[in-house]
């Protein structure tokens, strides 16, 4: 999300608050003895499967990972709406390694759960503008 400002220069839009509330505590006897978000209720909330070795192996897994989770969350909070959005995993791989204290090195390795901060500080495309 960008905010047009005069001459073409760009900023940010103002970030909104965080919502933080207790989870609420269920007994394990009221737990469903299986679960599957690719098959609740006969809909499912995945989004679709990567292979990060192709056309050669490159240790993108830590990408991969985190901008999957993310696009089965927005997906889930969609309620499997069409099109599905998947998160671009070369964002991370080109933009956040070696700027910052991740620790991300692109194809060389990296930690999905730094991943999400970065993007939190410094937003993520979908892949249909940063093709993997």
């Amino acid at each position: 999300m960008v905010a047009v400002q005069a001459a073409g220069t760009a900023k940010k839009a103002p970030r909104k608050e965080h919502i933080l509330s207790e989870l609420k505590h269920v007994a394990i006897e009221e737990l469903p003895k299986e679960f599957d978000w690719g098959n609740k209720d006969g809909i499912n909330y995945l989004t679709n499967i990567r292979q990060q070795h192709n056309p050669q192996y490159c240790g993108a897994c830590w990408a991969h990972a985190a901008t999957s989770a993310l696009s089965d969350r927005i997906k889930i909070a969609r309620n499997a709406a069409w099109p599905d959005i998947n998160l671009s995993p070369q964002v991370l791989l080109s933009c956040s390694q070696g700027k910052d204290e991740t620790g991300n090195m692109g194809c060389h390795g990296g930690f999905s759960a730094q991943a999400y901060p970065w993007i939190h500080e410094n937003y993520i495309t979908d892949e249909t503008c940063a093709i993997y």
